[in-house]
């Protein structure tokens, strides 16, 4: 588990503070900045480049900020800690590769989703078949939806949970896990940046619409930022974005 020392310390380290209060959209309006919190392992969504945070999703995020003439202020934390955060106080907005499920929509208000997407297993080619997989042990992120999806599909003996996605891979890598169940599109790039690995990837074995989240019941703020994430849409900006990352546009349709 993440302990908040931990936390501050990743805040510290990218020069970032938490605001005091949960804000509504007008307050936001009136600093002119937007906080947004996100677990930064998770390429090529939001990842470092050095000292610089880029990604798929920072780019949607802010391009979504700056139509709604905002600026914006990241916080990098671990995974577990985004949506407690959120409802804490501690910042405006997480954006960090979600998918809602009932206990999120109980903790959470969410915007529209950003893109489409899906849960893959990525192993050796003979173990990510539905057979291969029987009996693995796989390896996922902590706090992910892909924990109670793994033990739901009962094909696994055992599933090992890490604080990073980049821990759960390097897993599957080192021979401690069989299986690494995560993202379609962060599988992808993956096996394209380690080709000497021999790993494959499944058929999508679980759809997701990704969303991100505001504090519950901040309405008005969710549906500023889903509007302005539908002109991004139409604008082109949104496909400007998507092809650049990842050759197609992953809206959702």
């Amino acid at each position: 588990m993440i302990s908040w020392k931990t936390v501050f310390a990743s805040l510290l380290s990218v020069g970032l503070a938490f605001p005091s209060t949960a804000r509504s959209l007008s307050e936001i309006r009136e600093t002119g900045k937007i906080v947004i919190a996100t677990e930064a392992y998770f390429a090529p969504f939001a990842f470092f480049e050095g000292d610089k945070l880029t990604g798929f999703e920072v780019e949607i995020a802010n391009a979504i900020a700056t139509q709604m003439g905002l600026k914006t202020e990241w916080v990098n934390v671990g995974f577990d800690a985004l949506l407690v955060g959120l409802q804490q106080d501690r910042w405006d907005w997480v954006v960090a590769s979600m998918t809602s499920t009932p206990e999120r929509l109980k903790a959470a208000t969410w915007v529209a989703p950003h893109y489409c997407s899906g849960m893959v297993a990525v192993g050796k080619p003979e173990a990510v078949t539905e057979a291969g997989m029987k009996g693995k042990v796989a390896a996922t992120l902590t706090g992910s939806v892909y924990v109670d999806r793994a033990n739901q599909l009962g094909f696994f003996s055992s599933v090992t949970n890490f604080p990073q996605d980049t821990n759960a891979r390097m897993a599957v890598m080192t021979g401690r896990a069989d299986i690494w169940l995560t993202d379609s599109l962060v599988a992808l790039q993956a096996i394209k940046a380690n080709p000497e690995a021999g790993l494959a990837i499944s058929p999508v074995l679980i759809q997701d619409q990704v969303a991100s989240a505001v504090k519950k019941d901040e309405l008005e703020l969710s549906a500023a930022i889903s509007d302005a994430l539908a002109q991004i849409v139409t604008n082109g900006t949104y496909a400007q974005i998507s092809k650049r990352w990842f050759d197609a546009d992953i809206s959702c349709k």
